[in-house]
Order: C-alpha cells, then sequence, then structure tokens
C-alpha cells in the first residue's frame, strides 16, 4: 500500500519504519545506489531497498525493490543481518529506522551485466568490488558491507 508522502512522515514521526535492504551481488561485483539529496539517506552511495509495506512479507519486499527501484529480477541467496539506524532528515525527530538486508543475486547468473534503471530516488548506480573502497558511502551501508563481506566470506569456506 502506497501512502502520500505528508501521512507517511506523519507515521515516521511517531514509530519505527521497517525496511528492506539489497545487497545484489553479480559476477563477484556487488550494486550500489547514488541516493538523490532530497532522499533520508541522500547524496551518498547506499544499497537498494526502502520500507515493506503492510500485509507483503520480507520477500515480496525485496523482489518488489529491485522490480521498482532497478528493473531487475532477483532471487533471495540470505537473510544477512538486521540494522537499527537514526536518520536526521525531513521531520523533527528524524527517522528511525529498522532494516533487514538480504544477499540476491540476478535470476539469470549468467548473463551480462544488465541495463539498470533508475527510479526517482537515485541518481547513479554501479557495480563494485567486494573489497572495493568506496567514497561518499553512507556509514550504515559502510557497515552492511563490511558484514556482508565477513559473512559471504564465511558461506564460501563451508
Amino acid at each position: 500500500m502506497f501512502l502520500p508522502e505528508q501521512e507517511y512522515l506523519s507515521i515516521a514521526e511517531r514509530v519505527p519504519i521497517c525496511c528492506v535492504d539489497l545487497l545484489i551481488q553479480h559476477k563477484s561485483k556487488l550494486l550500489l545506489v547514488h541516493r538523490k539529496s532530497t532522499e533520508p539517506i541522500g547524496g551518498v552511495w547506499a544499497t537498494p531497498g526502502g520500507r515493506i509495506y503492510k500485509n507483503e512479507t520480507w520477500d515480496e519486499a525485496v523482489k518488489r525493490k529491485a522490480s521498482e527501484e532497478l528493473g531487475l529480477q532477483v532471487n533471495i541467496v540470505q537473510q544477512l543481518k538486521s540494522y537499527v539506524f537514526f536518520i536526521d532528515a525531513k521531520i523533527p525527530s528524524g527517522f528511525h529506522t529498522i532494516t533487514t538486508l538480504f544477499l540476491c543475486e540476478l535470476c539469470d547468473p549468467n548473463s551480462d551485466f544488465p541495463e539498470i534503471r533508475c527510479d526517482d530516488t537515485m541518481d547513479d548506480v554501479k557495480w563494485v568490488g567486494r573489497t572495493e573502497k568506496i567514497e561518499n558511502v553512507a556509514t550504515v551501508v559502510q557497515q552492511m558491507l563490511e558484514d556482508a563481506v565477513t559473512m559471504i566470506e564465511d558461506r564460501r569456506k563451508t
């Protein structure tokens, strides 16, 4: 269910926002999006994702965000970790966000790197190496990337 912006901000003023974040991997690269400066985590590199709608499962939210934000079809590989963070943006009390990070892959893992469609919340996308140093990345996303790389490497060892 889509909420008008004012209604959403009114809710966000009172309760935490539940979200999903997608770490999409393809051929040993990870996909990052550059959020527009008007977004709550704006002007920085971040993972694709966003809020979960009422009556929507995590899996449905992940697949919807990949399709809506990027025009991609993904499979969920693993639910990685949940994070709680606060953003001083858009509303007086700031956003209180609870998000769960999912490791995803393209539905066709043998394809070349697909053309990606940016939605209206972002102005760029890029594929980065797992250990590549990324400038201007959101603090929480930097932690997500570090955690995910460790978990991916641990997963490969088993």
